[in-house]
């Protein structure tokens, strides 16, 4: 190799340099970027919990009102009449029954049910049974 050849195929201080700031600064990018990525990320993560524990906070809100008016003496009084059927000493209970939907109106006699079986025995024999 030639002397000259040699001096020409060495790098300068300002080269090297100037490479070690490009290196330098795309490490830098690079670098931010994924920093900027992740704490989008986060804050998007803590925007989704924020909005689950407000929807958490609002279903503990309306279960403690049901809780505090299933507290009261007129809510257990109404439950236990309406499911169990009680009452106070000196009322009575009355048990309705109608057969009909409607009454026949007066004079004129109620309309005649059909005889034989019941229509939904002719769709069952007409799709099920032989």
């Amino acid at each position: 190799m030639n002397l000259k050849n040699l001096k020409k195929s060495r790098l300068t201080l300002s080269q090297v340099l100037v490479g070690g700031a490009i290196v330098f600064a795309a490490f830098l990018i690079i670098t931010l970027g994924q920093s900027w990525v992740l704490a989008r990320a986060v804050l998007e993560e803590k925007q989704e919990k924020a909005k689950m524990v407000q929807a958490a906070e609002l279903r503990r809100d309306v279960l403690k009102q049901s809780w505090l008016a299933g507290q009261s003496a007129a809510f257990a009084e109404d439950r236990i009449r309406r499911e169990l059927g009680w009452v106070k000493p000196g009322e009575g209970t009355a048990i309705l029954q109608f057969e009909d939907a409607a009454p026949a109106p007066a004079g004129q006699p109620a309309p005649a049910r059909p005889s034989g079986p019941p229509h939904w025995m002719d769709w069952l024999s007409l799709f099920l049974l032989p």
